[in-house]
């Protein structure tokens, strides 16, 4: 049986990993907010079927945003992003110093839940 070729469509004009505008930059850096708040919102409201959707919309949203990060599409090198990867750290590092936390003290334990004393 001879093997079937097809022709291969010249008039389509690819647009993939294409740089972006500092817009359309800013609308991909803008997607997965407004899920993730969307899913605390429905979840304080005891809503969980909806912030599970919104949970997995901010995923795939996030999935996107890691995927043109990757290919270099936001503008941003990967030194770049250690490097505001660093300064984040290290301001958040100043900010819970000047609040008086240190490293060593954590805001609160998992492991520990409040004992319930009864009066008796």
């Amino acid at each position: 049986m001879p093997a079937v070729q097809t022709a291969r469509p010249t008039a389509v004009q690819w647009q993939d990993l294409r740089q972006l505008t500092r817009l359309e930059v800013l609308h991909e850096l803008l997607l997965s907010p407004p899920w993730l708040v969307a899913s605390w919102c429905a979840a304080s409201f005891d809503h969980y079927v909806i912030a599970l959707g919104c949970s997995f919309m901010f995923f795939v949203t996030g999935l996107r945003q890691v995927h043109n990060a990757y290919h270099y599409a936001l503008g941003l090198s990967r030194q770049q992003l250690r490097t505001k990867e660093k300064r984040l750290r290290e301001g958040l590092r100043d900010h819970l110093a000047r609040l008086g936390l240190q490293k060593s003290q954590p805001v609160f334990h998992l492991d520990k839940r409040p004992q319930l004393r009864l009066r008796g």
